[in-house]
């Protein structure tokens, strides 16, 4: 009777699990089988947007009057119209990039903005960040009307700005 101590049946266990692994390895190269591979998914993390459209606008029922507002704008000539703005604050947004006075125009209006997409707003950016540093104000140039505002321009105190000269 022989007796083996744990120590070697251990090793005898380490040396058969070794074996059989590499046969399994051998067999599998043998027979030429590959784990399934897994599909590549593509998944897109923003959506692009489209692009943007004009704000469609309420029209008024034909039995009602138009409010004060309205009346307002119609009675306006299509020329530019012009404003000493002093810059409070500067912002660019996906759809707009506009410029807030601390001066309103004709009472109400604060915001002057143009779309992002065009030219001219990284010129206004520009303009209006060196007119808020230096503390002098921004000759700006605007749409009388609300109907070419940029899109989120809110018709009751923001306007399409055309031109701005330090």
């Amino acid at each position: 009777m022989q007796v083996q101590s744990w120590q070697a049946r251990a090793v005898t266990l380490q040396a058969a699990l070794f074996l059989c692994a590499h046969v399994a390895v051998a067999q599998a190269a043998a027979q030429d089988q590959r784990p399934p591979v897994a599909p590549v998914v593509v998944r897109q993390g923003t959506p692009i947007p489209d692009e943007p459209r004009p704000i469609e606008r309420p029209k008024a029922p034909a039995g009602e009057t138009p409010s004060p507002d309205d009346t307002a704008e119609e009675g306006q000539s299509l020329n530019p119209m012009a404003h000493r703005c002093f810059v409070r604050d500067v912002m660019a947004f996906f759809d707009r990039t506009h410029v807030r006075c601390y001066n309103a125009a004709n009472g109400r209006l604060v915001y002057f903005a143009v779309d992002t997409g065009q030219p001219v707003a990284e010129t206004l950016l520009v303009k209006a960040w060196k007119s808020m540093r230096s503390g002098k104000p921004l000759q700006l140039k605007y749409a009388p009307t609300s109907d070419l505002n940029p899109p989120n321009c809110k018709p009751r105190d923001c306007r399409r700005l055309i031109d701005a000269a330090n």
